[in-house]
């Protein structure tokens, strides 16, 4: 944040909890909203006017994936043009839970921006039989639909 903020570039924050709104300004927040990535319509509330988003994901939150695709999803609805998501450097290694955790994460925003990554096209190709990606949905040993809410999906898990 402070390098955008030594552009000039204005900075909103969102938080889940109105009790940080103050700590976020002191960061350099121009803005604060309050909004919960288990509530799909408090993200596009929060997204509306953004240009770009920068997800951290919150690491080893059970529905941590149900989260970020949401936040995917609520940006790509609301005609946010630049996404960036703090991952892992390995995805691909499932055997980690907070690392699978990140691949419906991933493949979200790779169906709604249209990124192509050519280690994860490999990975899902050389393993489709455990993880597909489909435009309908993603499957590892659970499903995320397209069409779901955040809170309706099933996380991928690693066993």
């Amino acid at each position: 944040m402070p390098e955008l903020i030594r552009r000039n570039a204005s900075v909103p924050a969102l938080i889940r909890d109105p009790e940080n709104a103050e700590k976020a300004r002191r960061l350099g927040a121009s803005e604060v909203v309050t909004g919960n990535l288990r509530n799909p319509q408090s993200l596009e509330n929060a997204v509306e006017g953004v240009d770009g988003v920068f997800h951290i994901g919150p690491a080893f939150a059970p529905d941590e994936a149900c989260m970020g695709v949401a936040m995917v999803e609520a940006a790509a609805r609301g005609g946010v043009r630049k996404f960036a998501f703090s991952s892992v450097i390995q995805p691909t290694n499932t055997r980690l839970e907070n690392h699978a955790s990140k691949v419906p994460v991933e493949d979200a925003l790779y169906y709604e921006y249209g990124i192509h990554h050519s280690a994860s096209c490999q990975f899902h190709a050389e393993y489709s039989s455990r993880l597909a990606v489909r435009r309908q949905g993603w499957r590892f040993l659970g499903t995320v639909s397209k069409d779901s809410k955040a809170g309706a999906c099933r996380l991928p898990r690693c066993r």
